[in-house]
């Protein structure tokens, strides 16, 4: 999330274990091919700047590994 405050809520809510992270959908600061899995919701819909729009979809498939399909 972006907002600090919804992360922090989010910790009280989440079993031990669990990363949250407060961040810039459209800068993530993971390396190419981080995850397995990689899923935005309503995160396109409700940004209203296109370009911004553009770097966080660019930004799913830079971090999900390739599955060799």
């Amino acid at each position: 999330d972006a907002i600090e405050e919804r992360i922090a809520e989010a910790r009280h809510l989440t079993p031990a274990g669990v990363t949250l992270i407060c961040g810039n959908a459209a800068d993530l600061q993971f390396a190419d091919e981080s995850f397995d899995l990689v899923m935005l919701f309503e995160c396109l819909c409700i940004i209203t700047d296109s370009a911004t729009r553009v770097r966080m979809a660019s930004e799913a498939p830079r971090l999900a590994r390739r599955c060799g399909l």
